[in-house]
């Protein structure tokens, strides 16, 4: 048996610094600090002594948050790959398509991290640093791309891959490599322990061997250094030293070769730490220590955390942090949420660079020194493909814990809503108690995925994504989105396809081939993150009729900031019976005749369609009407601007005919000309007239009619 242990309180001890710390954050010499950064992989949000753990023993990792600052409430990506691409990049790992682990292939540029992105070795790199990895890799394996040399370090020891044996040689990507060769015959040099008799070398040890060698070299330079170890443990395969598990005789098989595992990785890290100090740089190096994600299910422990690593409840997604460097309080505890992207944005302010535009991490120095006291984190957003979105607003939040991911259909998922500060084990739904608060942080995640690409390959990196934005309707019958060969890639018939929710994304393209008999087109899919399916372009082409029905559409701009547009060629009419949605302006063209029948909700709406027939509600604030016949079915109100050319004509169908004077449109202000035409309705004779900002219809005979409105 084994305690299960409670989680630490977020509400400790609170950090206090003096604002003067703002300029003294460089190392006490005044030269740039080095800096190192060690991960733990896949390790219980509880699983450490400085975390309140009585079973797994961790000393060095202990002394090392008595010595700085314990995040109580810092956050990483879901999974370890994505997680270590937002570590590096400084940004969420979705922006490159970098939504699920990647795999570890040399033949395939598209599996792993993207070229040509900024990382933060190479950001380091161009201020001065020396820089190298050792460990676990996992962000692709291709030469000239991705490897370690390729992305900012200038050394790097360990495995491409992301897991092998702790014990002898491995193959391939799990080879143990140095810098672009694998080294087949690495040793491990003696440790506190000795190697396991019956075993051999221990990876976990070599790890803290080469990380030593590194720090040796790197300190004999004139240049400040970056050191970015990476280990592998306690991730799969579950393998210890037999000295190692014999420390803890009375836990039982699964949980005493995680605490072996841990105190091996631990050792390892205080050799290197220890090293540092006999050196004389460790009052010149700042230290950060996190784990990658949330706590495997193996063995781990999460404390009243709910769930586990690739989840996006906070057990999948809350880790163990620390800080330790020049003039940071020691024993101090930070309770504000921070982010794992955050490190690329502090490291480099440490490091007197300058901090790129456009990240998602921000620099927590000016919060760690009191010059801001504001949070740095207004909202932070967790996706994991097929395991679920979040978003946290301050203590709220809000969860999909099972969203459509890979192959979503029609559901759109279960949508909870937690207060973290009371709740922290995320066991109080409160969506039913606050449903406006759900439909804001709703909003936030909708207007956060439309910045996001499409995952650039399925699980383990295989290559069964569709690598092309613009999809052609395969069908000329009735038929869903989601069947199998329903779609081809525009251009190319023979390419047949099934569109999944991961294509729905901003720079989604739909094209609709018109037939003379016509056929319904249902939309059955959703977005990655359970809301409305993302489009930029919807064509319709060639002569005939179409009917779009099913789940709404957003419009949104392209990530290349093109605006949302509807097209249709002349001799085709199309009916668009779904939602449609746009926060951006929505523009109608071509010759053709298009129906809206059930909802259009856009800020301007520009229709320049030969005919558009306009049969549901529509709320936008600017009506811009070229060179078109508008047939109306029902009242309209335009919260704005109606504005109008020369040669527009309004059509009105109306169930019941027009009073006295039946208001047709309304807005704030009428700009442009309309034509004074002359409707003929059940018999009567109409004219059309624009008084005080308002478009009327009005009978020509008043005697004949009642009074109305």
């Amino acid at each position: 048996m084994y305690l299960t242990i409670k989680l630490l309180s977020a509400c400790l001890i609170g950090v206090a610094f003096t604002p003067s710390l703002a300029s003294e954050v460089k190392s006490q010499n005044g030269t740039p600090p080095n800096l190192i950064l060690i991960i733990s992989d896949d390790a219980g949000y509880v699983d450490f002594g400085f975390m309140g753990s009585k079973e797994i023993q961790t000393p060095y990792l202990d002394k090392l948050a008595k010595q700085g600052i314990r995040f109580n409430q810092a956050y990483a990506g879901p999974t370890c790959s994505p997680s270590r691409c937002g570590l590096l990049s400084g940004h969420y790992s979705q922006r490159h398509g970098f939504g699920r682990n990647c795999g570890a292939r040399f033949d395939e540029p598209n599996d792993g991290f993207p070229n040509g992105v900024a990382t933060l070795p190479s950001l380091l790199k161009q201020n001065g640093y020396t820089t190298g990895a050792i460990g676990k890799w996992h962000q692709g394996a291709v030469e000239g791309v991705n490897q370690p040399l390729d992305l900012g370090f200038d050394e790097f020891w360990g495995l491409l891959a992301g897991g092998r044996s702790y014990f002898g040689n491995s193959r391939g990507a799990a080879a143990i490599w140095r810098n672009r060769t694998p080294d087949p015959n690495w040793v491990t040099r003696e440790s506190k322990l000795p190697p396991d008799p019956k075993k051999g070398r221990y990876i976990t040890d070599a790890m803290g061997d080469e990380a030593i060698s590194m720090l040796e070299r790197f300190t004999k330079q004139e240049r400040p250094f970056f050191l970015f170890l990476s280990f592998t443990a306690p991730h799969t395969p579950m393998h210890a030293k037999q000295q190692d598990l014999d420390q803890f005789p009375d836990l039982p098989l699964k949980r005493r070769t995680q605490a072996a595992m841990q105190l091996a990785m631990d050792r390892a890290s205080g050799r290197l730490l220890e090293r540092l100090d006999e050196l004389g740089e460790a009052d010149n190096t700042y230290v950060i220590f996190i784990n990658d994600n949330g706590g495997s299910p193996n063995s781990g422990i999460n404390g009243e955390l709910r769930d586990h690593k690739g989840s996006v409840y906070e057990g999948g997604v809350r880790v163990p942090m620390i800080l330790r460097g020049p003039n940071i309080p020691q024993g101090k505890d930070y309770d504000k949420v921070v982010v794992h992207r955050d490190i690329l944005p502090t490291f480099l302010a440490l490091a007197g660079g300058s901090i790129p535009k456009g990240l998602d991490g921000t620099n927590l120095v000016p919060y760690l020194t009191n010059v801001k006291t504001t949070v740095p984190h207004e909202l932070i957003f967790h996706r994991h493909e097929g395991q679920g979105v979040a978003v946290r607003s301050g203590d709220w939040k809000l969860i999909n814990p099972k969203n459509p991911g890979e192959r979503g259909k029609s559901d759109p998922g279960h949508w909870e809503l937690y207060n973290l500060k009371s709740d922290p084990s995320e066991s109080q739904d409160l969506s039913e108690q606050h449903p406006e608060r759900v439909v804001e942080l709703k909003e936030a995640i909708a207007n956060w995925e439309k910045t996001l690409t499409k995952n650039r390959w399925g699980q383990f990196g295989k290559q069964d994504r569709n690598y092309f934005d613009s999809f052609t309707f395969s069908s000329t019958v009735d038929n869903n989105w989601d069947n199998q060969n329903a779609w081809h890639k525009t251009g190319d018939s023979n390419h047949k396809t099934r569109m999944s929710c991961q294509d729905l994304y901003p720079n989604a393209e739909l094209v609709f081939p018109l037939t003379d008999t016509g056929y319904k087109s249902t939309n059955d899919l959703y977005s990655a993150s359970g809301l409305s399916a993302m489009l930029n372009r919807l064509e319709f082409t060639g002569k005939g009729q179409v009917t779009l029905s099913g789940n709404p559409i957003r419009f949104v701009s392209s990530l290349s900031n093109q605006f949302p547009q509807i097209s249709i060629t002349a001799g085709g009419h199309a009916t668009i019976d779904l939602p449609l949605e746009s926060d951006l302006p929505l523009s109608f063209l071509g010759e053709g005749s298009v129906t809206v029948s059930h909802s259009l909700n856009s800020p301007v709406v520009t229709i320049s369609n030969q005919s558009f027939h306009l049969k549901c509600d529509a709320q936008t604030k600017v009506l811009k009407l070229k060179s078109t016949t508008l047939y109306l079915h029902s009242k309209q109100v335009v919260d704005g601007v109606l504005m109008l050319d020369s040669d527009v004509h309004l059509a009105v169908n109306l169930i019941q005919p027009p009073t006295q004077k039946t208001l047709i449109l309304k807005a704030d202000k009428i700009t442009g000309e309309f034509s004074n035409a002359t409707l003929k309705m059940n018999g009567h004779d109409y004219r059309i007239s624009i008084e005080d900002a308002r478009v009327f219809i009005v009978p020509v005979n008043t005697n004949q009619l009642q009074v109305g409105e």
